[in-house]
Order: C-alpha cells, then sequence, then structure tokens
C-alpha cells in the first residue's frame, strides 16, 4: 500500500513539474492571413535573430524565446508577387505567451535590393542643382564593396563611394537575413556613426511607414546631432535607365537630420542595388542614375520579388 501510495506522490509531482514548465515557458505565436484567410506555408521570422519558422495551419510557433523586443516579418510568393506583414516593437516578457496577428500585402524582400557581396561596384552618372542659381552640373560615382568593418560587434560592409573629381569617402552598410542597416560613414579621418544604426527589416509591405530615430556621433569632436527617418515602400515601378530596364521597387525616405528636411526617392532592384536616385535638400537638387554595375555573389531568394523582367546591365553578372 505504502509503495503504491509513493508511486501515486511520485507521479503527481511529476505532472506538477509538467504544468510548472509549461506555465513558465516563454514562447511567441504567431498567426497569419490573407484576404481574412489563414495561409499556409508562409515563412515568419523573428529578429534578432533570425529565426524562421512556416506556418501550419495558418500558424508558426517560437518557442523558449529570450524576454525582449522583436521584429516579426512574414512572407510568402503568390503566382510572382511577394507578398509580406510586417509588425515591429513586439514585446516578450519572462513566462509569457505572446500572440502576433498579420496580414499578407504586397511587399518587397529587402535584402535582395542591396547585394553587399565583396567587389559588387555600380557606377552611376550624376546630376546636380543649386535652386538659387538654377546651376546645373554633371558627373559620376562609383561605389564599390572593399571589405568589412566591426561596428559595436556588428559586421559591416565597407563600400568605398568615389565621385567626379576624387572626392571619396566610405559608408558602413550591412544587409542580411534581417534586413538592412546603415552604420555611418567615413570621410578622410573623422568617422560618423549612427547610435543605433538605421535598419530597414527584411519584408516591408506596401505603404507601411517604417520610423527610425538615431544619433550621429562624430570622431572629431564635433556635437552629437539627432536624426529621424521614415521609409515607406511607394509601389512597383519599372524604370529605365542607361544599365538598362529594371522591375524597381520605389522607396520613398523623409530624412531630419538637425532642424534640416530631406527628401529622397530610391528604385531598387533585386540581384542589382539601387538603380535611380532623387533627393532634394535645402538648396539643392540631386539625382543619379545607374549606368553599370557588376553583382556577384547574391544569394538565393525566396521567389521574386516584385512582378516584371530583370534584365542585367552592361557589365552586369
Amino acid at each position: 500500500m505504502w509503495k503504491v501510495k509513493l508511486r501515486t506522490l511520485l507521479l503527481v509531482f511529476a505532472a506538477l513539474g509538467m504544468l510548472c514548465g509549461l506555465a513558465s515557458a516563454t514562447d511567441l505565436e504567431c498567426i497569419v492571413t490573407r484576404g481574412g484567410s489563414l495561409e499556409d506555408g508562409v515563412q515568419v521570422t523573428l529578429c534578432p535573430g533570425g529565426v524562421t519558422k512556416t506556418t501550419t495551419g495558418g500558424m508558426a510557433l517560437f518557442a523558449t524565446v529570450a524576454p525582449g523586443e522583436y521584429t516579426v516579418t512574414a512572407q510568402k510568393t503568390i503566382g510572382g508577387t511577394l507578398y509580406g506583414a510586417l509588425e515591429e516593437g513586439v514585446s516578450v516578457v519572462a513566462n509569457s505567451h505572446v500572440v502576433v496577428n498579420v496580414e499578407l500585402t504586397e511587399a518587397v524582400y529587402i535584402p535582395s535590393c542591396f547585394p553587399l557581396a565583396l567587389n559588387n561596384q555600380w557606377l552611376y552618372g550624376t546630376w546636380n542643382k543649386e535652386t538659387a542659381t538654377g546651376t546645373v552640373s554633371k558627373g559620376s560615382r562609383t561605389e564599390k564593396v572593399v571589405g568589412t568593418h566591426v561596428i559595436a560587434g556588428d559586421t559591416a560592409q565597407v563600400i568605398q563611394v568615389t565621385e567626379s573629381g576624387g572626392t571619396g569617402w566610405s559608408q558602413y552598410q550591412a544587409s542580411g537575413r534581417c534586413g538592412w542597416a546603415y552604420y555611418g560613414e567615413m570621410t578622410g579621418p573623422v568617422t560618423k556613426l549612427f547610435d543605433p544604426c538605421l535598419r530597414i527589416p527584411r519584408v516591408l509591405p506596401l505603404n507601411q511607414p517604417v520610423a527610425m530615430q538615431t544619433t550621429v556621433k562624430s570622431s572629431d569632436g564635433s556635437p552629437d546631432i539627432p536624426m529621424k527617418a521614415q521609409v515607406v515602400f511607394a509601389g512597383s515601378e519599372t524604370i529605365t535607365v542607361p544599365a538598362g530596364t529594371f522591375a524597381c521597387a520605389r522607396l520613398d525616405i523623409k530624412l531630419r537630420t538637425g532642424h534640416e528636411d530631406n527628401a529622397m526617392s530610391m528604385w531598387v532592384a533585386p540581384n542589382v542595388g539601387t538603380v535611380q536616385v532623387h533627393e532634394v535638400k535645402p538648396g539643392k537638387e540631386h539625382r543619379r542614375q545607374l549606368e553599370q554595375y557588376s553583382v556577384r555573389g547574391v544569394r538565393p531568394l525566396p521567389g521574386p520579388i516584385i512582378p516584371g523582367p530583370v534584365r542585367p546591365g552592361r557589365g552586369g553578372g
């Protein structure tokens, strides 16, 4: 009798232990719909970390998630068009079950539009106008990925920028499973770093603005400058430039640096990069168009990014 009672007691303790384990579990559940219906086969990614799950029954479960703040993205290619969703600022606290509901819409896959493999290179024709005088000047700009640099524990690609007349500087960028990041730049001996870096999530749904805020810190002792930015995927457009005709995603960007407001539109193409830029800032207007490019080492993508063909430009690969 005593042995039976002891065995029963041990089973009760074991069951209680399992229940306590379940109660203390920290997980995140993402429910994905399209047109109001649950959608299977959707890749859901949790960042930071870049862990990806695929929905079954419209649901993806991330078990044993560390407490913190996360960005959740979802993506699926349907009929040659990428559909995606984005939820930022998802807070996960210990011993909780977090549910995130997202609805798929047309989207752009950001990492493919910023291919930053070593030795990738782009040549642009530039056009600059002084608003006050109407003076217009034309020139060229070359961007080349020349190496890597570690910033705040992250590995960034170094992009060497050279403009007409030999003016040059370096940019620090990264492009990967959690999206695109801009860490800062270096001109001569002066480095300006963004704290924190500016980030665009890996999936950017149509007409859903992403806001960013940072502080520009200079190595020469200049005062810190606050910066705010907002980026929107404004739609898909096919444009023709000297390098060819490309199916692009247009990104509209607003920047406020200190007390100066800038507006910029970028046309970016998967496996190519930036095809065209139009920027307006106080007293100046700037345009550039892709003339030649050489892009290597692009990772396989999760399917077509936006509708339409992509044609390589001169020197493209």
